[in-house]
């Protein structure tokens, strides 16, 4: 299936939400969009960062929207990634497909250490898609040396340290 096709049977489904009323929703609902993004908006963005977004991800914030109101509590703007406290997009992602940390595989030990010296080196390489809230997110890799890792999106969890790969092709 192409990306628009995909692009195409998301928006149906999200469509079909808005008839739905959900007993548990996070963020605004029924979802609401912000008008996609221009091609030099997403040129821009790429030139001052020096990362190359995701196909997918392009098409999406350049045909669909910018941002919403769901997933979770939201999908974050591309123009987001500019905020200072930001991830570092512009630095390597450290982690791979392969070979992912899981904070369940520390030591008390380590994990002091890894919270006190090591976890600005994680928060680098990726966008922020949304948040479930409490330290939750989902997150785009776009920036790798893994070829296998970049474009995957995976979940990132600070409330426990943990950052684990979700293949999404």
């Amino acid at each position: 299936m192409n990306i628009d096709n995909r692009i195409e049977l998301i928006m149906k489904k999200m469509d079909r939400l808005k008839e739905k009323s959900p007993k548990f929703a996070c963020g605004k609902f029924p979802p609401e969009w912000k008008p996609p993004l221009s091609e030099q908006v997403v040129e821009t963005y790429e030139k001052q960062t020096g990362i190359q977004l995701p196909e997918d991800y392009r098409r999406f914030v350049t045909t669909v929207a910018e941002c919403g109101t769901q997933p979770f509590y939201g999908l974050y703007s591309l123009k987001s990634s500019f905020a200072e406290d930001g991830p570092a997009v512009n630095e390597k992602f450290p982690f791979t497909v392969k070979n992912p940390f899981r904070v369940s595989e520390l030591s008390a030990e380590e994990y002091r250490a890894f919270w006190e010296e090591e976890l600005s080196k994680v928060d680098a390489g990726f966008l922020l898609l949304c948040t479930e809230g409490d330290a939750m997110y989902s997150i785009l890799i776009v920036n790798t040396d893994d070829k296998e890792t970049y474009g995957t999106v995976w979940y990132y969890d600070l409330a426990s340290i943990g950052v684990q790969g979700v293949q999404t092709r």
